[in-house]
């Protein structure tokens, strides 16, 4: 009986613990509910519950979401023109990169890759050799390999590529140019144009153009002059280029293979040759970017026997900072008039020189 009276004692002391226990709990939950009623009656008095307060919130949000994006988006358009000016990704000595941009989280951050990206360009002056040049790019003599004479002065001849057989320079020439396309333009005024395509991603046979010993060559002009005997001084051709951009890198290439010499990587960078433009949306009126792959103008051609005499109004800036080492350039140029009339012989065109003036930066 002693042991069943000790063991009812326990059992009630431990029942009134956890009633006191239970007490204690449902005390907190009142006092919390008490609290948060408080809270609510407070919250309720303040004017940012006014709803009105809300949605001129939301907005500010936006607002500074929108403001944010736009700071983002040009801050990147700033990164692919530095990455473009200098041949190089690595834009900062911090690591920051054009792909940084996105994993950016608020406008400090974005202050302080801007910030990196200025200290970048402005040191990287520092110690940079730079030159610029007047060169020519012969299409006779550079692209297709039409030379009259040789080294020792001893005339050269060449298969003609109309009919295989061996003619000299200007012979092969002329043919070339009878079989190239003859084709209605697009633009202008006139009947007929021959339309030639080339590549200069090539030096020239001087080794002025596209050298090895520069890098980063940009276009500061270009001109077109053709060297033959006719009545007009100047002719309206029509000049583009297209495909892929060639940039030589600050360090030279690297044989990898030692038994292909002639394949280097890491020479240079390639670029699509993309023009950009900005346009207004007409439906939404907000401004939007476009690209083309070819960029083209319209210009006044020289036709002079000496092509080195140059008009200063000949020069054309609009090729500005694009790269002259392209590997498609379309030229027309035209050969009958609105009225029928020969704008040009082809037989009488010594050469066609596309005229450079470009800005590098020296290897060292």
């Amino acid at each position: 009986m002693s042991i069943l009276s000790i063991d009812s004692l326990e059992a009630s002391i431990l029942l009134t613990q956890d009633v006191g226990r239970l007490q204690a709990l449902l005390d907190e939950k009142s006092y919390l509910e008490a609290e948060w009623a408080e809270a609510n009656s407070e919250l309720g008095q303040r004017y940012f519950a006014d709803p009105t307060h809300r949605i001129i919130m939301n907005k500010d949000i936006l607002s500074a979401r929108q403001a944010f994006d736009k700071a983002q988006f040009w801050v990147f358009i700033i990164a692919r023109a530095l990455e473009y000016k200098w041949n190089n990704n690595n834009l900062t000595y911090d690591g920051y990169s054009a792909d940084t941009v996105f994993k950016l989280r608020n406008a400090e951050e974005l202050a302080n890759m801007a910030v990196a990206m200025w200290n970048y360009d402005q040191t990287h002056n520092l110690g940079t050799r730079h030159g610029e040049q007047f060169v020519k790019f012969s299409l006779r003599e550079d692209f297709l390999g039409y030379r009259q004479l040789d080294y020792s002065n001893r005339p050269l001849t060449h298969l003609d590529p109309a009919t295989g057989q061996q003619v000299d320079a200007l012979t092969a020439f002329h043919s070339y140019l009878r079989n190239a396309p003859h084709v209605a333009p697009a633009w202008g005024t006139n009947r007929q144009v021959v339309r030639l395509q080339f590549s200069t991603a090539k030096p020239n046979l001087t080794g002025t153009f596209f050298s090895p010993d520069r890098w980063n060559e940009k276009m500061n002009w270009v001109a077109v002059s053709i060297n033959a005997e006719t009545s007009h001084r100047e002719l309206l051709v029509r000049l583009e280029q297209s495909g892929t951009a060639f940039i030589r890198n600050e360090q030279r290439g690297s044989v990898i293979d030692p038994a292909r010499p002639d394949r280097v990587t890491g020479e240079m960078t390639t670029y699509p040759a993309r023009y950009w433009y900005s346009s207004t949306n007409s439906n939404t009126g907000q401004l939007e970017f476009r690209s083309k792959d070819t960029f083209g103008i319209s210009i006044n051609a020289m036709v002079i026997e000496n092509p080195d005499v140059l008009l200063e109004s000949l020069r054309k800036r609009e090729f500005h900072e694009m790269s002259p080492a392209v590997s498609n350039w379309t030229l027309e140029i035209p050969t009958i008039g609105s009225g029928g009339e020969t704008m040009l012989d082809l037989n009488q065109i010594q050469d066609i020189d596309i005229l450079f003036y470009n800005y590098y930066l020296v290897r060292n």
